[in-house]
């Protein structure tokens, strides 16, 4: 039952019923059977212990020769299991006249990695009681007219609906975004005053029994920033210790008038790496001017080290600039120019309920514009709902609520609800999650698309105007 990109298939469509699709079906998994070891008679673990089974079962339209998937009947994981029935089910609606088809993959989901135990692809076809080999495993399924076997009372099946175009389109294309990268910034050892930023017993200092080793060996970290250990004289150990406990917290907040973004905050340096990088928009920026400040984070506490007004016409031409202004004795910023007839960066996934969140996989920046669009149900204790959630499950309130089996983003230690659409500007740079919020729903999964526009590949310093 291989899909074969055309002929294999097209001659297994002769024989086998096909789904008269523009319908409902039900999908049951109902049994996943491994032998007792290996096909080469090892063991599937280490130490002798079965498999951690667990199966993706992916259903969708064959478009072209090739199955284009929609929903992920994921099972629960099945830790040290020879035969594990999970009782996961779901309902699959596509357009008339399509070939619904599937593809499954059966793991062991070992701790330090995953191994795959068998895979096919293939027509998915009417009856009860299937079988499927899938390497030293077999998977037990039924496919059933949902007329013919309405959903059990206890637990809904979601309704999971056919891929639909893009709801938001992509911006057009532009011609002066920049990129602008916070690299790093030396401050001054005390206050303009004198005093030191912080106290010498702030409990944020370096782990003494390390200084006391790093003073005996005539080494030190010069100023916390990231530079070798440069040999200095043997000095005071609790002076040093003092001067490097008394270090700021620094942060950078960039605002951008529609935007404002905020660092990492970074313990007892004089020399912060934030290499926090912005994409920025002039056209959004009130009277080209954007605001700049660094402070000392310690606490609740916002204490100013310096503030600048940073125009854009003084970004022409130069691949870096350097500010001097406050306590900052120096900023170095990067400057580049976003290329924007890049194609935007695009990914599709399926969230399901055994892996609720899941890395979108490219370094997002500060500013950049994404958007995220969902498809498919969630089922919670008897109810059905898509990528807007739970309307009657609020978990956060306020201007931004948060409900359960929502669609949402995470980035930055922030969680911002998606549902079905949404494009926004990303509020600071690294890694972006696609999720669903709340706890682990009873079945049913949401197909995520998501594009980053404008991405993260610039064009020459030169090309700043």
């Amino acid at each position: 039952m291989r899909l074969d990109l055309g002929a294999r298939l097209s001659a297994a469509l002769l024989l086998l019923p096909a789904l008269a699709l523009g319908a409902q079906w039900k999908i049951q998994i109902h049994e996943i059977r491994v032998s007792p070891h290996k096909a080469n008679k090892t063991p599937w673990d280490g130490l002798g212990d079965p498999p951690d089974l667990q199966l993706s079962f992916k259903i969708g339209a064959l478009r072209q020769g090739r199955c284009v998937t929609q929903h992920d009947l994921m099972t629960p994981k099945a830790p040290n299991a020879l035969v594990h029935r999970p009782g996961v089910e779901g309902v699959l609606r596509l357009a008339p006249e399509a070939q619904a088809c599937f593809i499954a993959k059966l793991w062991d989901r070992d701790a330090l990695a995953d191994d795959l135990i068998g895979g096919e692809e293939g027509a998915l076809q009417l009856g009860e009681g299937q079988h499927l080999k899938l390497g030293e495993g077999q998977l037990t399924f039924s496919v059933t007219a949902l007329d013919d076997a309405p959903p059990p009372a206890s637990q809904p099946s979601p309704q999971v609906e056919a891929e639909g175009e893009a709801k938001l389109s992509d911006p057009p294309p532009r011609q002066d975004l920049l990129r602008l990268t916070f690299t790093s910034a030396e401050l001054l050892p005390a206050r303009p005053d004198g005093a030191p930023w912080d106290e010498p017993h702030d409990q944020r200092a370096e782990d003494k029994e390390t200084l006391a080793l790093l003073a005996k060996a005539g080494l030190a970290l010069y100023f916390g920033g990231p530079a070798a250990l440069p040999l200095i004289q043997r000095g005071d150990h609790a002076a040093y210790e003092g001067v490097k406990a008394a270090a700021p917290d620094p942060r950078l907040r960039v605002d951008l008038g529609d935007l404002v973004v905020e660092s990492a905050m970074q313990l007892n340096t004089f020399a912060p790496t934030w290499d926090l990088a912005v994409v920025v928009d002039p056209k959004a920026v009130p009277d080209g001017v954007i605001k700049l400040e660094v402070f000392d984070g310690d606490g609740d506490a916002r204490e100013p080290i310096g503030a600048e007004l940073l125009r854009l016409d003084a970004l022409k031409d130069q691949p870096t600039l350097t500010l001097s202004f406050g306590a900052v004795q120096r900023l170095l910023i990067r400057i580049e120019r976003v290329d924007e007839a890049a194609e935007p960066i695009r990914r599709e996934l399926v969230l399901n309920p055994s892996a609720r969140w899941a890395p979108l996989g490219w370094a997002t920046h500060a500013g950049q514009l994404i958007t995220v669009e969902g498809w498919g149900a969630l089922c919670f204790k008897g109810r059905c709902f898509g990528p807007e959630g739970d309307e009657e499950a609020t978990l956060r309130g306020g201007a931004h609520p948060l409900r359960r089996g929502q669609l949402a983003v995470a980035l930055g230690g922030r969680v911002q609800a998606i549902g079905p659409a949404h494009q926004f500007r990303a509020w600071t740079s690294g890694p972006l999650y696609v999720g669903i919020v709340g706890e682990a729903p009873a079945s049913g999964g949401l197909s995520v698309r998501a594009r980053g526009a404008y991405p993260l590949t610039t064009r020459p310093a030169e090309a700043v105007e």
